[in-house]
């Protein structure tokens, strides 16, 4: 189970506090000094999440609030961003390391959230189930994708396409919303091409059974009343490969 943001924050907290009480070794340890600036360690921090997602498309990384009351001496180094565990997420509620290369050592966890964005297919408006797609069905727009099962980009792959439940206006069409239309119809006539190496004779024929594009039907040759296995090719149509 992933942790919350509280859960992250709380361990960010836990974990500034603990390098707090571990500024250093010996004298110099208590010594006073200047604090290290929170803008830096945050920058820090970001600017390696966004290196390491920067292949990963569109993408929102969010750091969390560092407490005011937590002081780190100033990292007389490098600072050095990590993943805990060395493990890169790809997306929800994460935590990433910056620590000290320097005289005086300390590490800090802090919360990160990431979010992935993609121009995703949505309903233009409220469309019934049953209906057959169109473009002017379709829109696309910028939208969180991490919680999305699946999602189209293009419009024009899913023109023609029916869907299999109602949607609500904005709403993403996904896999499980679309099938491809019935071309054929059990009982129909229908034209049913025969194909031998580079020759193609067409007859008349009927369906035995529904088909989509690419399915294989039975079909009855309504001359030689044979009947054959055939793909769906379009609508009305049908290719038996000898």
């Amino acid at each position: 189970m992933k942790p919350d943001m509280h859960t992250l924050r709380r361990a960010a907290t836990a974990g500034l506090l603990a390098a707090g009480l571990c500024l250093g070794t010996g004298p110099s340890a208590a010594a006073p000094g200047p604090w290290e600036d929170a803008a830096r360690l945050l920058e820090t921090a970001e600017s390696f999440v966004r290196a390491r997602l920067g292949d990963d498309g569109d993408v929102s990384v969010r750091l969390g609030r560092l407490d005011r009351r937590l002081r780190l001496r100033r990292c007389d180094g490098r600072l050095q961003a990590f993943w805990p565990h060395g493990r890169r997420p790809r997306t929800g509620h994460a935590s990433v390391g910056v620590r000290c290369l320097g005289g005086v050592r300390w590490k800090i966890y802090l919360p990160v959230r990431i979010r992935r964005y993609a121009q995703v297919v949505v309903a233009a408006r409220a469309l019934p189930a049953g209906h057959v797609l169109s473009a002017a069905d379709l829109k696309r727009t910028r939208l969180e994708v991490d919680g999305l099962r699946s999602y189209h980009r293009e419009p024009r792959r899913l023109d023609g396409m029916v869907l299999r439940r109602a949607l609500a206006a904005g709403q993403p069409v996904e896999a499980v919303h679309v099938s491809p239309p019935v071309l054929v119809r059990r009982g129909q006539r229908i034209v049913v091409e025969a194909r031998a190496g580079g020759l193609a004779v067409r007859a008349a024929g009927v369906a035995l059974a529904d088909g989509r594009k690419g399915d294989t039907i039975r079909v009855r040759n309504l001359r030689s009343k044979r009947v054959v296995q055939a793909v769906v090719t379009g609508r009305g149509r049908v290719e038996v490969v000898l």
